[in-house]
C-alpha cells in the first residue's frame, strides 16, 4: 500500500480548520479589547463633561461669573485648537465656516450659558440630569420636521417618564420645586437638541476638529462682545483661579471633545450616546466629593427615570432604523 507524501507547504483539512478557529478566536479577542478601549474613551469624555459644573462652582467662589468663565473657556480652547486646524481650514468654504461660527455664536454659547446657570441654581448633579432630556426633544423636533407620522405610544410613555423624572430631580428635601431651575434645565436640553440637529449635516462634510474650533470661536466672539458692554473680565493672579480655568479647558473641554469624536468613529453615534449617559453619574459623584452636594432618594429616583427613558429612546430609534433596512 502506497502512502501519500504531504509537502510541508500543504495543509490537511484538520490543520486548516484549526487555523481558521485560531484566527477567529484571535479576531474576537482583538474586537473585545477594542470595544473595552472604546468604552474607556467614552467614560473619559463623560467624566470630563461631568466635571464642567464642578470647575464653574469653584470659579464662582472666586467671584468669577458665567460669561467671564465661558469667555476664558472657549477663547483658550479655540487658541489651543488653532494649530491643529490651520491646514484643514483650506478645504472649508467660507459659507460652511460662517455656518459653524454662527452655530457657536447663537447655539453653543446660549446652551453653555443656560447650563452653567442651571448648575448655579440647582447644583451640578441635577443640571447634568436635566440635560439628558435632550433625546426627547430631538425626537419631537425630528417628528415635527418630517411632518405628521403615526403616533408611537411607547415613545409617548418614555417622554412622560422623562418629564416626570425632571420634576422629581428638581424637588429638594424641602419639597418645593425650583421653577427657575426647571426652566434653565429644560432650555439647556432644548437648545442642545437644536444644536445637534443643526450640526448633523456639517459633521458629515467637515472634519470634527474644524467644527469644534469654529464653534468655540463663535462662542468666544459672543461672550467677548457681551463683556465689552458689561464690566470687564476680571483677571485674578491667584494661582488657584488659573489652575481651575485650565482644568475646565483641558479636562472639561479639550479631552472630552477629542474623546467623544474618537468614540463616535470607533463605536458609532448610537452606542456612544448610550454610554455617555454615565455623565450625570460622574457629575453627581464629583458634586458630592468636591462640593458637598447631596441628593435625596426622590431626586435620585427622578434621575433614574430620565436616564432609563433616554437610553430606551436612543435604543428604540436605532432598532427602528435597522427594521427599515429589511422592509
Amino acid at each position: 500500500m502506497k502512502t501519500r507524501y504531504i509537502p510541508a507547504t500543504e495543509t490537511t483539512p484538520i490543520q486548516s480548520i484549526d487555523g481558521v478557529m485560531a484566527n477567529s478566536l484571535q479576531q474576537k479577542k482583538e474586537e473585545g479589547e477594542s470595544f473595552l478601549l472604546s468604552v474607556a474613551i467614552v467614560l473619559i469624555a463623560a467624566f470630563g463633561y461631568g466635571a464642567v459644573g464642578i470647575f464653574f462652582k469653584k470659579l464662582s467662589m472666586h467671584h468669577i461669573g458665567v460669561t467671564d468663565t465661558l469667555t476664558w473657556r472657549f477663547g483658550l480652547t479655540c487658541l489651543l485648537l488653532t494649530p491643529l486646524v490651520f491646514r484643514k481650514l483650506i478645504c472649508v468654504s467660507t459659507k460652511d465656516l460662517s455656518k459653524i461660527i454662527l452655530l457657536g455664536l447663537l447655539g453653543f454659547a446660549l446652551q453653555a450659558t443656560t447650563y452653567l446657570l442651571a448648575v448655579d441654581t440647582v447644583g451640578a448633579g441635577a443640571a447634568a440630569l436635566l440635560l439628558y432630556l435632550y433625546p426627547s426633544f430631538v425626537m419631537i423636533l425630528e417628528k415635527l420636521w418630517n411632518g405628521p407620522t403615526k403616533i408611537n405610544f411607547s415613545h409617548v410613555f418614555l417622554l412622560i417618564l422623562s418629564w416626570c423624572g425632571s420634576l422629581l430631580v428638581l424637588q429638594p428635601s424641602s419639597g418645593k420645586i425650583s421653577l427657575l431651575g426647571f426652566a434653565l434645565g429644560v432650555s439647556t436640553a432644548l437648545i442642545y437638541s437644536i444644536v445637534l440637529i443643526a450640526s448633523h449635516s456639517l459633521n458629515k462634510s467637515i472634519h470634527p476638529v474644524v467644527v469644534s474650533w469654529g464653534v468655540s470661536l463663535g462662542a468666544w466672539l459672543g461672550f467677548f462682545c457681551f463683556n465689552q458692554v458689561t464690566p470687564g473680565i476680571p483677571v485674578s493672579f491667584d494661582p488657584r483661579v488659573w489652575f481651575t480655568i485650565m482644568g475646565m479647558v483641558f479636562v472639561g473641554t479639550l479631552v472630552p471633545l477629542s474623546a467623544i469624536f474618537m468614540a463616535i468613529r470607533r463605536l458609532g453615534p448610537t452606542k456612544t450616546a448610550l454610554l455617555s449617559m454615565t455623565e450625570p453619574l460622574f457629575a453627581i459623584t464629583l458634586g458630592v466629593l468636591c462640593l458637598g452636594e447631596s441628593m435625596t432618594a426622590v431626586q435620585l429616583c427622578g434621575g433614574i427615570f430620565i436616564i432609563v427613558s433616554a437610553c430606551l429612546l436612543v435604543g428604540g430609534q436605532r432598532y427602528e432604523k435597522s427594521e427599515r433596512k429589511f422592509v
